[in-house]
């Protein structure tokens, strides 16, 4: 049910109708109620609410440990970057590029030294429809950044 939920609020409603919604489920974020505020990190994270990032962040610092851990592996899957549960790592790194289009976060993930974020990277390039590209996160720094070229020229093309 919370499946067809989420769908329902990302795809059917209209855009004021969606935005309200999505500041209500960014407001439970910060709930202290672990359950209400893990089903609001989730619920972000299905949603790509890239707005609700900093309430993800603040949320690393939840009384429960696996409030916590759902909000890294939802930073980790809206961003591709792995900054584990350090809040202070993450909202560095959002200062610094949280306003660039999550293209170049993509971009940037896929010839980046660390292989978990070039996997989560990996992960998210598998799930784009109609994107077919020789990529893994083992590849060599020259074909990774290759890669990342083909990534870049297939969405400027697709927006043209």
């Amino acid at each position: 049910i919370r499946t067809i939920a989420l769908h329902f609020v990302g795809i059917f409603l209209d855009h004021d109708v969606r935005d309200r919604v999505l500041e209500r489920i960014r407001a439970s974020i910060a709930s202290v109620d672990a359950h209400v505020a893990e089903y609001a990190i989730h619920a972000s994270t299905d949603l790509g609410d890239l707005l609700a990032i900093p309430q993800i962040i603040e949320a690393l610092r939840h009384r429960s440990v696996h409030t916590r851990q759902r909000a890294a592996q939802a930073l980790s899957q809206l961003t591709f970057q792995d900054h584990g549960l350090s809040a202070k790592q993450w909202t560095k790194w959002y200062q610094s590029v949280g306003a660039q289009p999550r293209l170049s976060w993509l971009l940037e993930a896929m010839v980046d030294k660390d292989w978990k974020v070039r996997d989560n990277a990996a992960k998210a390039l598998a799930e784009l429809p109609r994107m077919m590209i020789n990529y893994h996160p083992d590849l060599n720094r020259a074909a990774r950044a290759q890669a990342a070229e083909h990534v870049r020229d297939y969405f400027a093309e697709t927006k043209a």
